[in-house]
């Protein structure tokens, strides 16, 4: 099944885990679950055993989920249903594309499955910049996501570059929860000391927001324009950046969702250096 956002890489490892199942010749049939979890839940599997190869290239070069994908966390109530949909399909390996919660649905579902007697093998495919998994090296679609974040900056800095006093500072808020594995990507483009990004903020690290504006500062002052990178979830040492209590959203696996830092902090260099400051 694909769960969690979605990104090139759940094709790619989809096409990947169906053509070594096919080459081995060890197993029987290959089934997908539709939209994940909900799918298997409401019966819904689709034979992926006959699918031609010509059809698999393209998948595999195509954004999206082929399967569809989801967020939806899985309960205890859940559990006996989704064993019974496998073991009406005789099912036994499961292959979850996806994340951290992702790989928590599969940890769960292989201790249950144990439990009750059920021979399941869970394997979890990680998908783009969960790299803090344990015993990961790299995800699958992290090179080209580091490629991507590279690019932007490199590109946000030309442009604020250019754009000169009308709009020399930007801001960018990249992916990353709780690790900064993207942000600090964004530095491969960099050749020479006036290169954007001049300043990267990851979760790992609170942001001083003294520290903050005077980094930018200094880099404004120097060069005529400045790029700072940030990832989504960049914390003070006070926790939210913005002193924002209370999120706007959580997901069903109590994750908090909050105004962006990019566009707190921007908005924070606009009144400290009265200069236009932009963020994407």
């Amino acid at each position: 099944m694909q769960s969690g956002g979605c990104t090139n890489v759940l094709n790619s490892s989809l096409f990947g885990i169906v053509s070594e199942a096919a080459d081995a010749g060890a197993f029987g049939r290959v089934h997908g679950a539709s939209h994940g979890l909900e799918g298997l839940l409401e019966g819904k599997t689709v034979d992926l055993t006959d699918v031609p190869q010509a059809t698999w290239r393209r998948i595999a070069r195509s954004p999206g989920a082929a399967l569809g994908s989801t967020r939806r966390k899985l309960t205890p109530d859940d559990v006996p249903i989704v064993l019974g949909r496998l073991a009406a399909l005789s099912i036994g390996y499961w292959f979850i594309i996806g994340g951290n919660d992702s790989a928590e649905t599969g940890h769960t579902l292989s201790v249950e499955a144990t439990k009750a007697g059920y021979d399941l093998t869970v394997v979890n495919v990680p998908k783009t910049i969960d790299n803090d998994l344990v015993m990961t090296d790299h995800c699958p679609g992290y090179g080209s996501a580091a490629r991507f974040v590279a690019l932007a900056a490199m590109g946000a800095g030309a442009d604020a570059e250019a754009m000169g006093a009308a709009s020399p500072i930007t801001i960018q808020e990249v992916m990353g929860r709780d690790t900064g594995w993207l942000a600090a990507a964004a530095a491969l483009g960099r050749r020479e000391e006036r290169d954007a990004p001049h300043v990267i903020c990851l979760p790992e690290t609170p942001v001083d927001e003294d520290r903050f504006v005077a980094q930018i500062e200094a880099a404004y002052t120097r060069f005529g324009f400045a790029v700072a990178v940030v990832s989504e979830n960049a914390r003070s040492a006070n926790g939210v950046l913005g002193g924002q209590c209370e999120p706007w959203f959580v997901d069903d696996f109590g994750h908090p969702y909050y105004d962006g830092p990019a566009r707190y902090l921007a908005g924070l260099v606009s009144k400290r250096l009265s200069v236009r400051t932009r963020y994407e």
